[in-house]
């Protein structure tokens, strides 16, 4: 959705993980501001804040929390 590196700096020596950036900017409503252009486009408002509410259910530390690829699979099609 972002199209940026997992791990990245804007700064020499600053390493910024992508997961962790993700959620937060979610958390705090700047969803929009870290999304590339290209992905803005291409769906609605509410097919990126489904999208996105289901990487933030992807990104959870417990891997029993996380959705099945069988369940990924079934909501991303459920958005199309």
């Amino acid at each position: 959705m972002t199209l940026r590196k997992p791990l990245s700096g804007e700064k020499p020596g600053e390493v910024s993980h992508l997961a962790t950036h993700f959620i937060l900017s979610l958390k705090d409503n700047h969803l929009f501001k870290i999304l590339d252009p290209r992905v803005l486009r291409e769906g609605s408002l509410e097919q990126l804040h489904a999208v996105a509410e289901l990487v933030k259910r992807c990104l959870k530390l417990n891997g029993r929390k996380r959705p099945t690829m069988k369940e990924v699979a079934m909501e991303l099609e459920r958005l199309r």
